[in-house]
């Protein structure tokens, strides 16, 4: 009997059969991809890290400088390390815009626009990137007053503090870093505006007012972000800005005690 049973059911188990695996074909198709989960998309307290990142932003950075590598956004990691080997290989001490000005510098500039609009990590490696441009070129104006490589340098900064100068200021990563580049840019834009031997040239000085307006805040009732932490970290710096009388001085005290390297001259 049995023998001549199971013939009779064996087309409704296949066809039964059939009708699940098409059912958990539909089911499958249906499910959203796995989504890729990037460092700069994971919580805070999943990101990677860095110790001591301020270690990067000094004279000391190059023996640290790698550890930046695996933090930049994968597109422009290649770039980035191959551009940090370069930079902090540098020798000679060139003047600023003739580094700048090379294929080498157009390539640096170009990484600074792609990292500033980046992630923090991103925007932390270009300064440190900057800082260490400022270290290894010549920007120092000299008797002939040349502002034009201080200028090209707080042009950097400018546009790095204009990116992340409020959003850096309530960072655990860029707070003490944009308070770095907030006296830095200061230092700079000061050098050029007392680069003549008699007089000073007014236009980077009025540039660099009119930025820190914009960035600190420094108009009463109108503080920022940044300009809160500059107060608090460096108060005396804060009000001369807002005296008006060279006005850019106390920053360029700050930095020169934070980082008495940073005087546009490399060293010997």
């Amino acid at each position: 009997m049995d023998s001549h049973s199971t013939p009779g059911r064996t087309p409704l188990l296949l066809l039964a059969l059939a009708s699940l695996l098409f059912s958990a074909a539909l089911v499958v198709r249906g499910l959203p991809p796995k989504k890729v989960t990037l460092p700069r998309d994971l919580p805070a307290a999943e990101r990677p890290t860095l110790r001591e990142p301020q270690q990067l932003l000094g004279p000391t950075a190059a023996l640290r400088a790698a550890e930046l590598d695996p933090l930049i956004t994968p597109a422009h990691r290649a770039t980035f390390t191959a551009t940090r080997k370069a930079l902090f290989a540098m020798k000679g001490c060139p003047p600023l815009v003739d580094f700048a000005d090379s294929a080498d510098g157009q390539r640096f500039e170009r990484l600074l626009t792609d990292l500033r609009s980046g992630s923090r990590e991103d925007a932390f490696a270009a300064l440190a990137l900057i800082l260490r441009a400022a270290r290894a070129c010549e920007w120092k104006p000299g008797l002939l007053a040349h502002t034009e490589h201080a200028e090209r340098l707080g042009s950097w900064l400018a546009d790095w503090l204009r990116s992340w100068g409020e959003a850096g200021a309530k960072d655990a990563l860029l707070g003490d870093a944009v308070l770095d580049a907030a006296i830095v840019y200061g230092k700079v834009m000061h050098t050029a505006w007392s680069a003549p031997i008699v007089g000073h040239k007014q236009a980077p000085y009025d540039r660099a007012l009119a930025r820190f307006d914009e960035l600190a805040g420094t108009t009463p009732g109108r503080r920022t972000a940044l300009g809160e932490m500059l107060q608090q970290r460096y108060p005396r710096a804060m009000n001369q800005l807002f005296v008006r009388t060279d006005a850019l001085a106390g920053l360029a005290e700050e930095c020169k005690a934070l980082h008495p390297e940073l005087s546009g001259e490399c060293a010997k």
